[in-house]
């Protein structure tokens, strides 16, 4: 996805992202960039975005669930003993 590496430079950070007509589809941030942040500075053509992550602050994002198959994912761990009432989207970049 080296085509889809963008550096946000406002954001000191990186984001693999496509953008589809006015839609933007963000795969990862790579830093410390804010959410909104990164997203606005892909500019105001931008109507909608999807994260393809759960962000830190899910407050005015809509969630939806993902059905795809062959991604279930077995894990444990702290992270997931302390949040198991969350919920939870792995970053799709890192599927395999």
């Amino acid at each position: 996805m080296t085509e889809n590496l963008f550096y946000i430079e406002e954001c000191s950070s990186y984001a693999v992202a496509e953008v589809e007509d006015d839609t933007l589809i963000l795969h990862t941030i790579i830093g410390n960039g804010a959410v909104d942040e990164m997203i606005r500075a892909f500019g105001s053509q931008i109507k909608k975005a999807v994260l393809c992550f759960t962000p830190k602050d899910t407050d005015g994002f809509e969630k939806s669930e993902l059905h795809e198959e062959d991604t279930t994912f077995f894990v444990q761990g702290k992270f997931f003993e302390d949040s198991c009432d969350d919920e939870y989207m792995m970053q799709a970049i890192t599927h395999a």
